[in-house]
Order: structure tokens, then sequence, then C-alpha cells
């Protein structure tokens, strides 16, 4: 589907602190209820932080993702957005809420009595080793994020 242009954008709406108001009625747009916020324009519905990316930079090249950076989807305030590539914005990725043990890829071993660590990127998992220590286990597993190249924020 193709997004409205910057231009279009600009005469529809204005922009403060991450929200687009209508300029005739000077309301903001968007269902809060959802976890990513859509809106119509022009009849058609839209994903609001693509609107306010594009309502600032312009278009948004295909297979391009407008990354929420601290994770807070309802958070649209242009500092809080950045473009990426779909596999570059999956390492940035909220921690799962099936998480047990709050550090992601850090998870209980019954067999072993320890901890493991893992990641995955590209879709193969790299096995990281098991350890007594949690907090050795977290450090292992920031560490590898860090050298792969993952967000600061990743698995927050």
């Amino acid at each position: 589907m193709k997004e409205p242009t910057k231009n279009q954008l600009k005469k529809i709406f204005y922009y403060y602190d991450g929200n687009l108001y209508k300029k005739k009625n000077k309301k903001t747009i968007g269902n809060r209820k959802e976890k990513y916020i859509r809106i119509m324009v022009n009849k058609k519905r839209y994903f609001y932080h693509r609107l306010i990316w594009i309502y600032h930079n312009g278009i948004i090249p295909n297979n391009f993702d407008i990354d929420h950076i601290n994770h807070d989807t309802h958070n649209n305030k242009i500092e809080n957005l950045r473009i990426v590539k779909h596999a570059e914005n999956l390492l940035n990725k909220s921690k799962q809420k099936n998480n047990k043990s709050g550090i992601t890829g850090v998870r209980w071993n019954k067999e072993r009595n320890k901890w493991r660590v893992q990641i995955c990127i590209n879709k193969k998992k790299i096995h990281c080793g098991y350890f007594n220590d949690f907090n050795i286990a977290i450090k292992i597993r920031k560490e590898k994020q860090m050298e792969l190249g993952f967000h600061v924020n990743h698995g927050i």
C-alpha cells in the first residue's frame, strides 16, 4: 500500500511532541489501545509511527522498518524512531513475555543445574555455555550481544 508523501501529510497535519494533529480541528488522532497505533488518511489505514517518520524525513524505502528505539510503541516522538532494515530491527526486540529468568537468552537448565546462555542471529542459535553463576551468565550474554551488533536496548 502506497503511503502518503511528506507534502501530503504536511497539508493535513502538524506535528508536536510525538503526535500528529489535524490542522482543521487540532485533534490528535489514533486509537491508543492498539499495540501499534493506526490512523486513517485518505480512507486508508496506516501505522502512525511510519507517518510521523514520513512527515519528518520523506518516503520509506522498501524493505525498511521504522523502529521504536525504547520499545514503547506509543512513544512516537521523532527522537524515538529510527529507520532500519528488517534484519537490524530484529536486533532491538523486546524481552519476550514468557521469559522466566528476566534476561533474554539466559535460562535455567534443569538437567545440568546451571544457567544456559544462547543467542539467535539470522535464524541461527549460538550456544554460549553453561554457568553456575547467574550474573556471569548475564555478563556473557551481554558481551555476545554487543559483539554481534545488537542494539543496547535488545531484550529489555
